[in-house]
Parts: structure tokens; sequence; C-alpha cells
């Protein structure tokens, strides 16, 4: 099988768009022809693929070489696909089963019981699921409800179940970080009617977004700063669960009525150690502040370049740090790092490094703020914090009158500091 055709096999499977089985099969039929068609092709003839599918799927490989430089072989690395795997693909022979568990099935779902849940107001929605507020009758509290789209429960082409399969890992990865900056998950049921929804801890408030909006000052944006603290502090602990987030932004950070910051959207999270899976593709999308699935994973205006790029292989811990730099740069200058009138333009932007130092367009942001945002964004990963708690630390610092490691201090600076740390001791 030539390299393309294993970069489409490995992207069908993990797309949701063909059983392993089904790639197999094809690859298989490739094998004995005289004048064998390509995988896309065979895939599409014995109906695996719908024409529109294999147009998505195209564009899937196109955006995967493109992001390579046409280095087939990198495409397949930053794919995750193992040797073993890219061996069976190219012989087309079934590897024989794993003494793994398999997924649970959608059926082993508790049904919800009968009158508990009274669904009230929708909250948001996404490309594939819709939170609602809701009252538990059963204790009596509002709680929020995730659920997946209608579109997806009827459905039970390999898309729906892809869908279905990544909404349970993303409740089980929240339910395993027990933490108060992190949506608290505290149930998992399913409908009647099949759809699966998890019950979340309702958070009576605005999103860190709406808040920046609402500010008129310099002064009012760097009063949110403690949120960006939080944030930081919730993501240092799941960082060392070994979970990264891959999508934070301030429309993905919920400010409370008591002051509480919580992470919420985990849809794109995944485990360090899970296998690396790519969603269906949603190109040049007309809003860039829109999350973009596929080969780039995350919002436009605060990923990581190499989430622009698509290396999938290289998104850890300091990809999210680049996020939670874009957000606190967002919070001193007024605006995200990258802008731009489409996603294309700003992924541009993100691949090349292409932002304004924050005292350039915030001339009296503070001098150690500015710099944590910027090391923060660095363009190469191991220039950036290591972890989301490290860059947490760096803002504690500041908030404390300690020294921001990322600055560097001129002497009157330092004296300065000496003094005012004195003071402080002198007073206690």
């Amino acid at each position: 099988m030539q390299d393309r055709d294993l970069i489409v096999g490995v992207l069908a499977a993990q797309a949701g768009f063909a059983t392993p089985s089904q790639v197999l099969t094809a690859a298989a039929a490739g094998l004995v022809d005289s004048a064998p068609d390509s995988l896309l092709t065979r895939l599409e003839r014995t109906g695996t693929l719908s024409v529109e599918r294999r147009k998505i799927l195209e564009a899937l490989v196109e955006q995967a070489l493109a992001a390579r430089k046409g280095d087939t072989r990198a495409v397949l690395e930053s794919l995750g696909a193992t040797p073993e795997v890219l061996q069976t693909l190219a012989s087309g022979v079934a590897s024989p089963p794993t003494d793994g568990q398999p997924p649970t099935a959608a059926t082993d779902i508790p049904l919800e019981r009968p009158g508990q849940y009274t669904r009230l107001q929708e909250l948001g929605r996404g490309s594939q699921s819709i939170v609602r507020a809701a009252r538990d009758e059963i204790v009596g509290r509002e709680v929020a409800l995730k659920e997946l789209a209608a579109l997806v429960v009827p459905a039970e082409d390999d898309s729906s179940r892809a869908a279905r399969a990544r909404f349970l890992r993303e409740v089980r990865l929240v339910a395993g970080l027990d933490h108060p900056g992190i949506v608290a998950i505290l149930e998992l049921a399913r409908r009647e009617d099949g759809t699966l929804f998890c019950a979340q801890k309702l958070i009576r408030g605005a999103t860190l977004q709406a808040r920046l909006l609402r500010c008129r000052s310099p002064g009012e944006r760097l009063a949110l700063l403690r949120h960006v603290l939080d944030a930081c502090q919730a993501m240092g602990f799941a960082h060392s669960k070994h979970v990264i987030h891959r999508d934070l932004k301030p429309s993905n950070v919920m400010v409370g009525e008591h002051g509480e910051t919580v992470v919420v959207d985990w849809g794109l999270a995944k485990h360090r150690e899970e296998p690396e899976e790519v969603v269906p593709l949603i190109a040049s999308s007309p809003e860039p502040g829109l999350t973009v699935a596929g080969v780039a994973i995350g919002t436009p205006a605060y990923m990581s370049p190499e989430q622009a790029r698509g290396d999938l292989a290289a998104i850890d811990a300091r990809s999210d740090v680049f996020s939670l730099g874009a957000i606190l740069y967002q919070v001193l200058t007024g605006r995200p790092p990258f802008e731009g009138a489409t996603s294309d333009q700003i992924l541009e932007k993100v691949r090349a490094g292409d932002f304004h130092p924050v005292r350039a367009l915030a001339p009296g942001a503070p001098p150690e703020l500015a710099a944590i945002a910027e090391r923060a964004l660095q363009h190469r990963p191991p220039d950036r914090y290591r972890d989301a708690e490290e860059l947490a630390r760096e803002l504690s610092a500041y908030l404390t009158g300690g020294r921001v490691r990322a600055y560097r201090y001129g002497s009157w600076e330092l004296l300065r500091k000496f003094v005012a740390a004195n003071r402080a001791l002198s007073a206690v």
C-alpha cells in the first residue's frame, strides 16, 4: 500500500468514517487487483464512504500533508500510527484481538430515572452537544445537563458511534479530575430514546470572555487576573494527572457569582497515554472564535503553533500553556494575540508566531506580566513554561510581590522590591 493510502486509512478510522475492518478489507482488495485503485476510491465504491465524506477525508489528507511539507512518513508519525498499525494496513491482514476491554456500549449506560430531571433553558451548544439548565427533582437542585445533539442519537453509522465514544471519553476523563477549578460530573445516563447525557454542577455566572467584553479600562481587565491564575492552577492539576485540555480560551473559563473560577468544555481533552484521534474537519470557518476540529485541534486565536500545524504528536502540556498565555495576553491588551477575518488567516499568523509585544499595544501593562505572557507564547515549546503549574507560580509571584523569573529586573527595580518586602516583614 502506498504511503498516501496509509494516511487515508489511518484518518478514515480515526475520524469514524470507516471501521478498522472496513479499511483492512479495502486494503486487502487492493493487494489482489492487477491495477488497484486508491484506497479512497475503494472505500467509496464499497459504500463505506459517501461522496461528501470522501471530500472531507481528501481535505484532511491534504491539510496533513501540507502541514508536513509532503512528508508522508512524518504525517503518519504525527497521527500516532505505530509501526504495527502501518504493517497491518500495508499487508491487509488484521491483527489478533487484544486483551484490553472494549469501550462500554451506550446501552450499558443506566437509563435516566423517570421524572428525575426537568429540563429548563438552553445554556449553549456545539456541533455535537447541547448544554441545558435542569432541575434534579430527586435532590432538589439545579444542574447543567450536557447531552449529545439529536442528529447523533438515532444514527448508527460509524461517525455517530465515534461521536458517542468521544462523549463517553470526555465524561470519564473529567470525572477523574477532582478539583474545585474543574467542572464536576455528577452523573452519566441516557434517555429512553438513547440520548447520552451527563449532569454537571451548574455554575451561575459568566464566562471570562463575557467579563472581558464588559471591561472599559485596563484596570478593570487586570482585576480579572486572579481568575487567570485560578485557571492555571486548575490546569496545573490536570497536567499533573497527564491530561491536556487542547481548547483553552476565555469562553471556556467560567467566573461564578461567588468569585469561583471553573475550566469547562473538555471535549477535545485527552490523556497523554491515549492514542491520537482526529475528528471531522471544519475547514475555513468564517467565525474565527469557533473550535476547528480535524488535523488542527483547538480554537485558532488561542491555539499553539504545533496545533495550528496539525502536529498532533507534539501537543502536550506546553500547548495548554500557550493558550493560557494567549488568555493572559488578552487580559493585558484587550485583544487576543492572533486576529484575522477567517480561521485560515489566524492559523497562518499562529504558525508564523506573528503577534505584537504586549507593551506595544498596552504601554501601561505591568512589565512583569508582559514578560510572563510572552514567555508562555514562545513559538518553540521548550522555550515556554513546562506546564500550567509553573506558569501559575509566576503569576502568584507577581501577585504577592515576589520575583518573576521571566522578567529581567534592573538594579533599581530589585532595590524597590527588597525595600517593599522588608517593609512588609516589619509590619508583621
